[in-house]
């Protein structure tokens, strides 16, 4: 928890706006649909995952170091679903057009650090410790 509040408390607060709709799996293997962040200031949540990075390795936290792609995760394909039933989603999600122009921005304020539990009836997420971003 330290991690979290040393990498907050070194960062301002920012604002999130939804862009593009996606998903993270090949067509027959869909395993996400997101939607991507544009934030403002620009390059906001990249220094803000930097410095998360660094207040990890700091406190001799191991973490998996896989290339940061923001994005808002919308929906988890069931572990069970068909390469037909997942092809039907990553056809769903590239024709969504426009997606996100009406929502108002989202002032980032905090970090949450969540535990997740990937089961078969979804997942379950549960917030463990928040950690406020300077104002």
């Amino acid at each position: 928890m330290r991690a979290a509040d040393a990498a907050a408390g070194a960062r301002p607060r920012f604002v999130i706006e939804p862009t593009s709709v996606g998903t993270f799996g090949n067509p027959r293997s869909t395993r996400v649909i997101w939607a991507g962040v544009q934030d403002t200031p620009p390059g906001a949540l990249a220094a803000l995952h930097g410095e998360a990075e660094r207040a990890l390795r700091a406190e001799q936290i191991g973490f998996e170091a896989a290339e940061f792609r923001p994005h808002i995760t919308l929906a988890r394909a069931q572990r069970n679903a068909t390469p037909e039933q997942s092809a039907q989603a990553h056809r769903a999600a590239g024709a969504v057009d426009g997606w996100g122009a009406d929502l108002e921005p989202l002032e980032v304020a905090e970090i949450t650090v969540l535990r997740s539990e990937l089961r078969a009836t979804g997942p379950i997420y549960t917030p463990l410790h928040r950690s406020k971003l300077m104002k």
